[in-house]
């Protein structure tokens, strides 16, 4: 017997739908909105990105501040996002707020122009000491020497006006292109942390602490080791997460 279906009693039979691309990124997007509700601030506890410091889970990243290659930069965006630091800050309450930057920011005569705004944004927030900052160290052919990773950590915060950074981290590993660079590599944020200009260690953040990011598990092993015999933090392993 044929009946309209009624709503208020049962679901609609079901039916084939056609598999489109449309409809395939319509479920990523419904899917990758449902994984980041759980992560929204006031929901989820704080996380901890160097010793003693606990921020919320979910972090600021400057990767566009400065770039006007892959984002369209320009110096007029800089009073916006000043105030989208400032609204971050106002709605965060008493947590603090993880900010990741790196030293390759900026595209050309702009490099290192993440860095800058934010120290500035960070100078004339009401409350400083919740912004929590993690530069990356760009792993330049150029730096050769751990002195020459720890001259870079020295420019991020004096372009940050810190003077230690929360966490000090590699940008990349130098073992596919040039594999003998990895040893002044990690020899150049252990001095970050030993020279008090960071907390903790990453493979990917500045001072205070040590992060490791995109790197090899057999890579991965290996800092840990060298980390653990020179009694050095590491915090975070940042890995990669594709939601869509």
């Amino acid at each position: 017997q044929n009946r309209a279906w009624d709503p208020s009693s049962s679901p609609p039979p079901s039916s084939p739908q056609p598999t489109t691309l449309a409809n395939r990124r319509w479920c990523r997007l419904n899917v990758g909105c449902s994984m980041l509700l759980p992560w929204f601030p006031s929901q989820s506890p704080p996380l901890q990105v160097a010793p003693n410091t606990l921020v919320s889970p979910l972090g600021f990243g400057t990767w566009s501040w400065g770039n006007t290659l892959l984002w369209g930069y320009d110096k007029e965006q800089d009073e916006s996002l000043r105030a989208a630091v400032a609204e971050v800050q106002r709605r965060g309450g008493a947590q603090n707020f993880f900010y990741d930057t790196g030293d390759s920011y900026g595209t050309g005569a702009l490099e290192g122009r993440a860095e800058t705004l934010l120290g500035t944004f960070r100078r004339e927030s009401r409350s400083p000491k919740r912004v929590v900052v993690g530069t990356k160290l760009a792993v330049y052919p150029t730096r050769l020497t751990g002195r020459s990773f720890e001259d870079a950590c020295r420019a991020s915060l004096k372009r940050m006006e810190l003077e230690q950074i929360d966490l000090v981290q590699a940008h990349w590993s130098a073992a596919n292109l040039q594999p003998w660079q990895e040893p002044a590599l990690w020899d150049g944020l252990a001095r970050c942390y030993e020279q008090g200009h960071a907390t903790a260690q990453i493979c990917a953040r500045l001072p205070c602490s040590i992060g490791l990011v995109r790197i090899r598990c057999r890579i991965i092993m290996r800092t840990l080791f060298k980390s653990t015999r020179r009694n050095h933090p590491v915090f975070l392993l940042f890995v990669k997460m594709r939601l869509f």
